[in-house]
């Protein structure tokens, strides 16, 4: 993996750290980006709302601003409904948990936080999506070698098998 790929993944890890445990940290991070490389390749909306990762990350952290955990809860769940494969793949990551802050401030200050890490990060780049594609492959042997097959790894196999350019049928 790249340095950039590497270190950005290392900085939304360790952003969620005080708050998430090792498995639970990476799936926010990886979910992310995962959101990210959807909406790089077209709009994410719902209802005619856009929910692009420019619309509910980029504009607010550009402007000084917050990310919305609603908003973003909202784009999860734009994702998960545009195929039947995304079906639950945000399960496991819920933004509006109290677990990210007690207060919906606390949790869209931590979301601001993690989210600012991508913002520069370019997933159109051939060599990012190839690196971030064997990411989401070495997270699901790691899931499958420690027997853990389950929402997570389902989620991360998904997410790979989409970055990686297999046709989801």
């Amino acid at each position: 993996m790249s340095n950039y790929s590497q270190t950005t993944i290392q900085s939304i890890v360790g952003a969620l750290g005080y708050k998430l445990h090792g498995t639970d940290a990476k799936m926010y991070a990886l979910s992310m980006l995962f959101y990210k490389y959807v909406s790089d390749r077209g709009d994410v909306n719902a209802s005619g709302v856009d929910l692009s990762f420019d619309r509910v990350v980029r504009d607010p952290i550009e402007s000084g601003g917050l990310v919305d955990s609603e908003q973003l809860a909202q784009a999860f769940a734009a994702i998960e409904s545009s195929h039947r494969l995304f079906d639950g793949i945000f399960d496991s990551v819920n933004v509006t948990s109290k677990k990210l802050g007690v207060t919906k401030t606390e949790r869209d200050e931590l979301l601001t936080g993690v989210a600012g890490h991508l913002v520069a990060f370019d997933t159109t780049d051939g060599e990012v999506k190839d690196r971030l594609g064997k990411v989401y492959e070495v997270m699901t042997k790691a899931s499958f070698y420690g027997r853990e097959i389950n929402a997570d790894t389902y989620a991360l196999s998904i997410m790979n098998a989409y970055i990686s350019g297999i046709p989801l049928s």
